[in-house]
């Protein structure tokens, strides 16, 4: 199967199937909690254009991709569960984006490019999230650190 969009496959026929594969790994990364619709318009207006623009790479860049839209989701459900809530809100959603974002930008900028590339371009607006954790964050049900772990050494549990 080629890469390229033939007539009866138009390139906006395919941006919306590449979408809906965006809303399936969120589900997926969000599990058993529920998502508000405005979640879902936040990841659409965020995700759409860049979707729309790149269609043709879309085979190549999935797999890593659809793995960072799926952390987005199991990050937000972390926040809502912290927050009390079974369902993933438009916050939720944004925050969780914004930390994977910044934490997909910082490691493509050390090996010299984005690992996501143009599906999840830098907003000039939105000042670098971190990943939120006990020390970042003073809401109930924070996500604590992970353990570093030195290079050489083990894991004892």
């Amino acid at each position: 199967m080629s890469n390229h969009i033939n007539e009866t496959h138009t390139r906006s026929q395919a941006a919306e199937e590449i979408l809906g594969q965006f809303y399936f790994a969120l589900g997926q990364g969000a599990g058993i909690m529920r998502i508000q619709r405005s979640a879902i318009t936040a990841l659409r207006t965020r995700y759409a254009e860049p979707i729309a623009a790149n269609v043709d790479h879309w085979r190549a860049a999935a797999p890593n991709v659809l793995a960072f839209v799926s952390q987005v989701g199991r990050l937000a459900a972390q926040l809502a569960t912290g927050a009390g809530r079974g369902y993933i809100a438009e916050a939720d959603f944004t925050k969780a984006r914004q930390a994977v974002e910044a934490a997909v930008h910082s490691s493509g900028d050390r090996i010299h490019g984005i690992f996501a590339g143009p599906w999840c371009p830098a907003v000039a607006t939105e000042r670098p999230q971190e990943t939120p954790t006990a020390e970042t964050t003073d809401e109930p049900g924070a996500i604590a650190p992970r353990p570093q772990i030195a290079a050489g050494s083990k894991r004892v549990n």
